[in-house]
């Protein structure tokens, strides 16, 4: 049985408000809102899937709730009831991001149209967004060449945490690929259309680590000519991947982990800090460390908003690689591979 749609109905009119509940209380979950400022209300508190407003409204009319309901993250379709149905009034209230219109006082039967195409809109929206979640998935893992236990676990794990914003460590030997498990962390996630900055601490001088990391103002240090954007900035929205963090040293460790509970950070030479993250831009920081590190200074993954992912000894190395292109070699030539 298809799940039924929320549908929010906004008119000052009390008599057109009984009227919309009484023939579509059957086909929506519903939502009546007397005047637009009641309309904001549940649209902040409530999900909602379509919206059907009248456009002459005091205060807070259907022109400004269809502007803040295109300037949401998810937009949902509006469908104007107006009694000003000239062609200027429906070509303006389209070019504005609305669905459709309707005139007054509405036709049930022009009403049940119009709602329909939005219901369809709704869930081919959904459909779709469903279709790219499971690409997704599937792309996610096309870098890497596995069919080991162990590793089948790892990748289930990356299933599990990619959707979410938690800080991730990636521990194993060398080899083992924890970079493609970054990756795949990103482009699994509501992130993967954003940036994908991944930053080798081992290679970068002591000196410069910070600024590289937080990034500098301008005279912050000698040679410091202009503002230098960090990596924590560049990834805005998107993933920071900072491999081999044993490298860092300790001071700087203390100074990452203060910028993750705090989820802000300071330009070196800056005075004031400044947000990194929000709702409405997540963003995931991966690191990798040797399999050693939490035996070591681990410190940096001390905050409970850490998931580590762990692969194990020899998972996706060159023995695994060589497993499975002797596999591909044998299904696709039909030869047994004899090794020397």
């Amino acid at each position: 049985m298809t799940k039924q749609l929320t549908l929010l109905v906004v008119d000052d009119e009390e008599r057109t408000r009984r009227i919309m509940e009484l023939n579509l209380k059957d086909s929506y979950n519903l939502h009546l809102a007397e005047n637009g400022m009641d309309a904001l209300r549940v649209l902040r508190d409530h999900h909602v899937d379509i919206v059907l407003t009248d456009l002459r409204m005091p205060d807070v009319d259907g022109t400004r709730i269809l502007k803040e309901v295109r300037s949401g993250e998810h937009p949902v379709p509006v469908i104007i009831m107006t009694a000003f149905g000239t062609i200027e009034n429906a070509v303006g209230l389209m070019k504005d991001g609305a669905f459709d219109y309707i005139v007054k006082p509405v036709n049930l039967d022009q009403l049940d149209v119009a709602l329909r195409r939005a219901e369809q809109h709704v869930r081919l929206l959904r459909e779709n967004e469903e279709l790219r979640s499971q690409l997704r998935s599937m792309e996610g893992f096309s870098a890497i060449v596995t069919a080991s236990t162990p590793m089948q676990k790892v990748l289930e794990i990356v299933r599990q945490v990619a959707p979410t914003n938690f800080t991730v460590l990636i521990e194993g030997e060398t080899g083992t690929g924890k970079e493609l498990v970054a990756h795949a962390l990103h482009d699994m996630s509501g992130r993967a259309t954003k940036a994908f900055v991944a930053v080798n601490c081992g290679a970068i001088p002591r000196e410069l680590l910070e600024s590289e990391l937080f990034g500098s103002e301008r005279g912050a240090f000698t040679g410091a000519v202009a503002r230098r954007i960090g990596k924590f900035e560049l990834a805005d929205g998107g993933s920071l991947f900072l491999d081999e963090i044993a490298e860092l040293p300790l001071e700087l460790q203390v100074k990452l982990l203060r910028a993750l509970e705090e989820q802000a950070v300071t330009r070196v030479g800056g005075v004031n800090g400044f947000s990194w993250i929000s709702a409405s831009s997540p963003r995931r920081i991966g690191f990798s460390a040797p399999k050693w590190m939490l035996d070591g200074s681990g410190k940096t993954c001390s905050t409970d908003s850490t998931s580590s992912i762990c692969p194990s000894l020899l998972c996706g190395s060159v023995r695994e690689t060589s497993r499975c292109l002797r596999s591909t070699f044998c299904s696709s030539t039909g030869m047994v591979w004899e090794s020397g």
